[in-house]
């Protein structure tokens, strides 16, 4: 979560060059808080505890001030489109209203004194009493709330749509599309609360509309509106200028979480391990596979971690004449990682057979540029390809990362693709 905040505010995360520079700084990080390595895991922990609950609390402050401003935002577009709506509203239930009187009072015998008397009734000054409700819905919503509308008033009500002129985003930074409603009807207790509990079943939100100026509230929602986005950059400013805080470490610019969080991945690791050994009375028994190559630098450690710790374990031996198939071991670089996946998917090469992924690294990209013999698409596919491992260093972590993955894979297809159109 802290790591999500701090890529929306911008703070830098940069993962350690190598693992030895991950080793270099915990360690330092754990000399400067003077703890002792079985007690340095839990301090981090409640520390990033700490840490945690505090971002947590900010960013619901932060939401709620934001979703408010979002609000009023709303409020203003919903004032400016629905004064014209309104009238319009007006003009037209009025209109339905006064021929659906005189239709009455045509079929009355007495047609005077009772067309009279509707008339004081129904007509004030020559103004039809009609009510409206106004808020917004998801312009999905549009075509089902007008025939609810319809159907829940029998007719009685009009309803009027306008979509915003520019979609609204979330906290999250989502696109949320919405239109602004006028449902106009005749006034009346019953009918009004059937529309209310309809509109409120859409999840939108309903606005009052002020009986005078509504360009004296517009005003009013301005200044407003001004207010709330000042608090919301003040609040998150103040959260970033945190974030870069605990994320910065002193003389470096790798992030503080990238370097607990391989710290807690390491932990975890080491007692993953651990259990899978076997106890003895006083010792820790387990077997491993080792290659060749690596035989003097697993030497060289265990006599670091000797004299660092002037202790005469861990002991190691090599055991011979057992029974137990090796594992397959390949080295894996950048470029033969793709093409080693590709050959494990159908099966992996037993221990001391011949790689096949060292021949696919040719046969593959060249028997699809035989199925894709395209002089145009293969240039523009060898083009992407090149793109991918020029901003690998970039787009490594991101949304693109499986892609860049196999950048070399890409490029290789586009050019045997490119050759087989020629």
């Amino acid at each position: 979560m802290i790591e999500r905040e701090c890529t929306r505010n911008g703070v830098p995360l940069n993962p350690p060059k190598s693992v030895d520079d991950f080793l270099i700084k915990i360690n330092n990080i754990r000399r400067m808080k003077k703890k002792a390595n079985n007690l340095f895991f839990e301090d981090i922990e409640k520390d990033l505890d700490q840490k945690y609950k505090f971002v947590l609390e900010q960013t619901r402050k932060e939401r709620d001030i934001y979703d408010s401003y979002v609000l009023l935002r709303e409020y203003k577009r919903v004032l400016i489109m629905s004064k014209g709506m309104i009238s319009t509203g007006n003009r037209e239930m009025g209109n339905v209203a006064q021929t659906s009187l005189n239709y009455s009072m045509a079929n009355q015998e007495d047609s005077g004194e009772l067309k009279n008397e509707l008339s004081d009734n129904l007509i004030d000054d020559g103004a039809i009493k009609v009510s409206n409700i106004v808020g917004t819905i998801d312009s999905k919503e549009t075509q089902r709330f007008k025939k609810l509308i319809f159907r829940a008033t029998r007719g009685n009500a009009l309803a009027y749509f306008r979509d915003f002129p520019k979609p609204i985003y979330d906290y999250g930074g989502s696109q949320i599309f919405k239109t602004v409603y006028v449902v106009m009807f005749p006034d009346g207790k019953a009918l009004k609360e059937k529309i209310s509990k309809l509109c409120d079943s859409f999840l939108g939100q309903t606005y009052d509309i002020p009986s005078g100026d509504i360009d004296d509230k517009i005003r009013e929602i301005d200044e407003r509106i001004k207010e709330t986005k000042h608090i919301v950059e003040v609040t998150r400013q103040e959260l970033r200028k945190y974030l870069i805080t605990i994320n910065s470490l002193e003389d470096s610019d790798v992030s503080a979480l990238k370097i607990f969080k391989w710290f807690i991945v390491k932990e975890k690791s080491l007692y993953a391990t651990l259990n899978l050994l076997k106890s003895g009375k006083t010792l820790l028994i387990g077997l491993f596979w080792l290659p060749d190559s690596k035989v003097e630098d697993m030497h060289k450690k265990i006599n670091d971690i000797r004299e660092d710790r002037n202790i005469s374990g861990p002991q190691i031996w090599k055991r011979e004449n057992h029974t137990i198939s090796p594992p397959t071991f390949f080295r894996l670089n950048e470029f033969t990682a793709t093409f080693q996946e590709i050959t494990n998917t159908y099966g992996v090469p037993n221990y001391k057979e011949v790689n096949p992924s060292l021949f696919g690294i040719i046969t593959f990209p060249f028997l699809f540029g035989v199925m894709f013999g395209d002089i145009g698409h293969g240039f523009m596919l060898f083009l992407f390809g090149s793109f991918l491992c020029l901003m690998a260093e970039r787009l490594k972590g991101g949304a693109l990362d499986g892609i860049v993955q196999a950048r070399y894979l890409i490029v290789l297809m586009g050019v045997f693709a490119t050759f087989n159109g020629i």
